[in-house]
């Protein structure tokens, strides 16, 4: 039934709109407020490749070269940017007839949900990405007419069963944590496979057996 009433929102095709999310989170501020080590990316320097160098997966050439246009050195953050993006996302969009923009009085709303794993996940950090997302598109597509909406679904009562949304596809936005697993940085980016062989899938899309160097 749910697959049936989910509806595809045309913003999380335009990868500008991606773009824009992504360099909007200030990750040192949220870091910060949680006493943990910011990370732009899937794994932080604690997972390691190899346990007798103590090489970690984020010092490997392979791991900055895919990184390297995303402002790792700011950990992903860029104000600016992201509002560039979100301007020209919300150009493309209205040119193809996807969106029809309002008035910077009465906007067009785009609502997106971000399904959380844990209920203290949308207490401890949550709320700020989606604070952070909705500021800065805003302050710069209010004025086109545009207004950038977060919302929160139902948060499974059993962590576990949001594997079933993600798994489902029937979702905008998924967030969550990961913990243990420093050893086998390996396993841990298998969920970026095409394949499902970790049985927790983010990609959808080319062979990812295939290193075309992209």
């Amino acid at each position: 039934a749910k697959a049936k009433a989910y509806v595809k929102k045309p913003v999380l095709s335009n990868s500008d709109f991606l773009d824009g999310l992504y360099f909007s989170v200030d990750r040192v501020s949220i870091a910060d407020a949680l006493m943990a080590n910011p990370s732009s990316n899937w794994l932080a320097e604690a997972y390691v490749m190899d346990l007798d160098s103590n090489v970690s997966y984020a010092e490997t050439a392979a791991h900055k070269r895919a990184i390297k246009d995303y402002l790792p050195e700011t950990y992903g953050y860029n104000r600016a940017v992201a509002q560039s993006k979100f301007k020209s996302a919300m150009d493309a969009l209205v040119a193809d007839g996807k969106y029809k923009a309002g008035t910077a009085a009465s906007p067009t709303e785009i609502h997106l949900g971000i399904q959380l794993y844990r209920e203290t996940q949308k207490t401890n950090w949550g709320t700020k990405v989606a604070q952070m997302m909705e500021e800065t598109f805003n302050s710069v597509c209010l004025e086109k007419g545009f207004k950038l909406v977060i919302d929160f679904p139902t948060i499974p009562a059993n962590p576990m069963d949001s594997y079933a949304i993600i798994a489902s596809g029937c979702y905008d936005l998924a967030m969550g944590g990961i913990s243990g697993g420093t050893a086998d940085a390996f396993g841990m980016v298998g969920c970026y496979l095409d394949s499902f062989d970790y049985g927790f899938q983010l990609s959808v899309g080319p062979d990812t057996n295939a290193d075309t160097g992209k």
